[in-house]
């Protein structure tokens, strides 16, 4: 049975209307930057990565217009943490998901958009696919990041401060509930997800902050309580451990802010965080 929680209510916790931003419906519209590549993303859809009840989940994969005959590119996964069922569409089918995951393809990066009924558990089951079948996939197994946002960070948490997978090479974090391997806000956040029903499954493995895993965090200074007080902890103890870390702290934005704010501050963090991505995942090594 689908939930009843209208996707209103959604745009209302967490694009935010308490915080004045202008909010858009995340299912029909897409992030506020766009470049003409976009349009000439190639997007192999429907394919298959893991099974539930005997069933199939899918993912879409979207790759640069001009990849190479026999290339193997670095990917990034899109990490949710909404269950199928939980809204009347997928996120995966979501254009604000569907409109990053052509922006990180036009940025010369592969990326992964996919479903998922339990979603710590299909995160890890899509990473084993992906590098299991990186070939035909055109994907660098070794080579590998994560973007996620909002209440969607916590099952990312599950795979980034857990067991050190040293084919993750970075992570863009957007406006995230997030745990601390204390566990802090643990209790606030279960209380949450009770309002809008996004997973908590696999956050008793948030062990560690890695020293050695960059990344790339923006915090809506306009945003919900419980989130800034969460990012702010982490950062402290991500800095406490010596992390390879990027903060932004959009002081005007509010929740969804890469949605809601069409302006230049807004697509000059979009920029700056495909910058990362490409740098961690590209060109570091000399490798690309």
């Amino acid at each position: 049975m689908k939930s009843r929680i209208p996707v209103l209510f959604l745009v209302a916790v967490l694009v935010g209307f308490e915080s004045g931003v202008s909010a858009q419906d995340p299912v029909k519209s897409p992030i506020v930057y766009k470049t003409a590549e976009m349009e000439k993303v190639v997007v192999r859809r429907g394919v298959p990565y893991t099974h539930e009840d005997g069933q199939p989940l899918n993912m879409d994969v979207y790759y640069p217009p001009d990849m190479k005959d026999g290339e193997s590119l670095p990917a990034v996964i899109i990490a949710l943490g909404y269950a199928n069922g939980v809204f009347e569409t997928k996120l995966k089918d979501w254009e604000f998901y569907v409109s990053w995951g052509k922006l990180i393809a036009a940025s010369g990066l592969i990326s992964v958009n996919y479903e998922t009924t339990q979603p710590s558990q299909d995160l890890e089951a899509l990473m084993s696919h992906i590098r299991g079948d990186a070939s035909a996939l055109k994907i660098d197994a070794d080579r590998i990041g994560i973007w996620a946002c909002s209440a969607n960070v916590l099952t990312a948490l599950t795979v980034l401060s857990g067991e050190r997978r040293e084919f993750l090479k970075c992570a863009v974090l957007y406006y995230g509930l997030m745990l601390t391997p204390d566990q802090k806000y643990r209790d606030a956040i279960t209380a949450l997800t009770k309002q809008v029903a996004f997973s908590v499954q696999g956050i008793e493995k948030i062990k560690v902050i890695h020293g050695d895993l960059p990344l790339f965090i923006v915090r809506a200074g306009q945003d919900m309580e419980i989130f800034n007080q969460a990012i702010d902890h982490f950062v402290s103890a991500a800095l406490a451990a010596n992390v390879p870390l990027t903060v932004i702290n959009d002081a005007e934005g509010g929740h969804g802010f890469d949605l809601g704010n069409d302006t230049d501050a807004s697509r000059d963090i979009i920029r700056r965080s495909l910058e990362f991505l490409e740098f961690h995942l590209k060109t570091n090594d000399g490798r690309y």
